[in-house]
């Protein structure tokens, strides 16, 4: 009885410790997709959005545009570079995509890793019409974060001077426990409810 009560405090503990850590995690990564957007607009009516306007290359991207014209094509490029200019001949064509009746459009799209060579921090989205070859269209820069290469470990002590050790140990050996032990306790359950059946039919 003592030994369920202690494992049932270590599993406590463990989730305790464990729930700041995994806040902290998802309001990092709910952090990172909220990096705004960027928007451009042209010498009419037209006009290009990126949402975020920071991403991780993997990452979704949703590229619109509202005031072209109707049932209009459009082909969406990328490229490494600044706003500007003509379209370099390494620009790559993302999609071509159709504008509904009032002017707008639409696009999800995810820049892989293996598009860009390293270390690229900018890459330039560009929407023009695919009639006529050669028109202009509008850029809108999108920020590339890169990923994380290094991480800071700070190691505590408790009041006594001894490290946290001992309680990371006791965290972790918790959680195992609220994981392994109900499946134990189904596992012994269906043994012997198969028993008393097989002793049933007997």
């Amino acid at each position: 009885m003592r030994t369920r009560l202690a494992l049932v405090i270590a599993g406590a503990l463990g989730l305790v410790l464990m729930v700041p850590i995994m806040v902290v995690v998802a309001l990092g990564a709910y952090g990172e997709s909220l990096g705004g957007s960027t928007t451009v607009d042209g010498p009419g009516t037209a006009s290009l959005s990126v949402q975020p306007s920071r991403v991780t290359l993997g990452q979704p991207v949703s590229i619109s545009g509202s005031g072209w014209s109707a049932r209009d094509e459009i082909v969406i490029y990328a490229h490494v570079g600044i706003p500007g200019g003509e379209l370099p001949r390494s620009a790559l064509a993302l999609a071509t995509v159709q504008t509904s009746r009032s002017g707008l459009f639409e696009f999800d799209a995810i820049l892989g890793q293996s598009l860009f060579a390293p270390g690229v921090r900018s890459v330039v989205i560009v929407a023009r019409s695919a009639l006529p070859v050669g028109g202009e269209g509008l850029a809108a820069a999108l920020q590339i974060v890169p990923y994380p290469n290094s991480i800071s470990i700070t190691v505590l002590t408790a009041p006594g001077g001894a490290p946290l050790t001992a309680a990371l140990i006791l965290a972790v050996a918790g959680c195992a426990v609220l994981t392994i032990w109900p499946q134990s306790m189904f596992l012994s359950e269906s043994v012997g409810l198969h028993r008393h059946q097989a002793g049933g039919k007997s």
